[in-house]
């Protein structure tokens, strides 16, 4: 279970709260969010890497598995969104006509996205090392990812992308990111 049930969630969340914690980050699981687990939660940002059918046990079906997952973009403030998935460019086309005055913006190496990732060194199969650069805008990140595997560039990607849109310094994100 990803995310707690309301009755450890919700006590633990209050709890932080009394102790001054200002920002959490947590994974949202799509089942939570079809049972409506955290629906009375404000998200400041949302991420968005991909969908693939792993769930459709629980969900019956890939439509309904989107519509969970976009549930929790209705509830945010900031979308930070995987261009390179087909859902994900459904989801940021969506989210940008239904919520036009909410930040949307969109990640990724192979599709055009607000924020790219370049110069990924490769051996022909995939990334050869996890470095690459972040363009956010026309400035140039360098990130030395040190975990293996082309899901942690995108997740990478994502957690600078959701930090400078949060009001991270983009040069101290990309420094602790790759110090991780």
């Amino acid at each position: 279970m990803t995310t707690p049930d309301p009755d450890l969630l919700y006590p633990s969340l209050a709890a932080m709260q009394r102790e001054g914690v200002s920002d959490v980050v947590m994974e949202v699981s799509s089942h939570a969010l079809g049972l409506g687990k955290v629906a009375p939660i404000p998200y400041e940002t949302a991420i968005f890497t991909n969908l693939s059918p792993e769930h459709l046990d629980f969900h019956g079906d890939i439509e309904h598995y989107y519509a969970a997952k976009k549930s929790l973009f209705r509830q945010a403030k900031i979308a930070v969104i995987g261009a390179d998935d087909p859902y994900g460019r459904r989801l940021a086309d969506e989210r940008k006509k239904e919520f036009p005055d909410r930040r949307t913006l969109t990640f990724g190496a192979i599709f055009p996205a607000d924020m790219r990732m370049t110069n990924i060194p490769s051996d022909g199969d995939g990334p050869a090392k996890n470095a690459f650069l972040f363009d956010f805008c026309g400035h140039f990140l360098p990130v030395d990812c040190r975990m293996s595997g082309a899901y942690n560039l995108y997740n990478a990607a994502a957690a600078l992308g959701a930090a400078i849109l949060s009001g991270v310094d983009p040069v101290r994100a990309a420094t602790a990111l790759s110090a991780f």
